[in-house]
C-alpha cells in the first residue's frame, strides 16, 4: 500500500515556524493560508459524516449513516471547528443542533449545520442530518413516508469564502481545533506511516505559530 505523504518545502516550513503569518497580513489572509496549507493533510483524514441514525431495543439496532460526496465519491477532511450540541426538550430527549467547519481535501471550507434529535429511553430514535439528501439517506421513503414527513425541518451544507469563515468563525477557536485534529489523526496512523505522523507534528507547530 502506498501513502502519499505531502512533504511541504524546507523554506516554507522555516518561515512558517519562525514568523507564521506576517503582522501586516489580515486575518482573511491568514484563514486563507491556513486552508491552502492544511488542506494536503485531510486526504489522510477522515470521510465527513453528514447524517447519522441509531435505534436499539433489547431484540436488534439499526444504525445508518451519510457522508458528503463530490462526483458520486465520499470526501475526507480536517475538523477546523465543531461546535454540534443538543438542548433539552425534557430530562430524556431533546434536539441535536450546531454546525461544523471542515477544511476538505479539494482545500475548500465546508460548513455543515445539523437540525436532528436525541433520547435515551430505548426503542426511540435518535438522528441528526444536514441537506436533503443526507435526510432520505437515513430515513428511506422520505419524502412520501407520512412518518417522517412530519419532519420537514433540514439543515444545511455551504461551501464558505475565506471571508465567509473570516466573518462567521474566531481563528482561535479554528487554531485549536485543527491542532486537536492533527493529534487525533496522528495517533491512528499505523506505525509504519511514521513520517506522515512526523509531517502531522509539525503541522501541530504550525498551527501554534500561526496563532501566534
Amino acid at each position: 500500500m502506498t501513502i502519499e505523504v505531502p512533504t511541504p518545502s524546507a523554506d516554507l516550513l522555516q518561515q512558517i515556524e519562525t514568523q507564521a503569518i506576517e503582522t501586516d497580513q489580515t486575518e482573511v489572509a491568514a484563514i486563507a493560508a491556513i486552508r491552502e496549507r492544511f488542506a494536503p493533510y485531510a486526504k489522510h483524514n477522515g470521510y465527513i459524516r453528514t447524517a447519522d441514525y441509531d435505534m436499539q431495543t433489547s431484540n436488534y439496532r439499526v444504525d445508518r449513516e451519510a457522508y458528503y460526496e463530490r462526483d458520486g465519491k465520499r470526501v475526507k477532511g480536517l475538523l477546523a471547528d465543531d461546535c454540534f450540541d443538543y438542548s433539552n426538550d425534557d430530562q430524556n430527549r431533546g434536539p441535536r443542533h450546531g454546525t461544523r467547519l471542515y477544511i476538505t481535501e479539494s482545500g475548500e471550507w465546508l460548513e455543515l449545520r445539523r437540525v436532528g434529535h436525541w433520547t435515551q429511553w430505548e426503542g426511540e430514535s435518535q438522528w441528526w442530518y444536514t441537506d436533503s439528501a443526507s435526510q432520505s439517506a437515513i430515513f428511506p421513503g422520505f419524502p412520501g413516508n407520512d412518518r417522517y414527513d412530519e419532519r420537514p425541518e433540514e439543515g444545511d451544507i455551504r461551501i464558505l469564502t475565506d471571508a465567509q469563515v473570516q466573518a462567521e468563525y474566531h481563528l482561535d477557536a479554528i487554531l485549536r481545533a485543527l491542532a486537536k485534529t492533527m493529534a487525533e489523526m496522528s495517533k491512528k496512523l499505523p506505525e509504519r506511516y511514521s513520517r506522515l505522523r512526523a509531517n502531522a507534528e509539525l503541522a501541530q507547530r504550525v498551527i501554534a505559530g500561526v496563532g501566534n
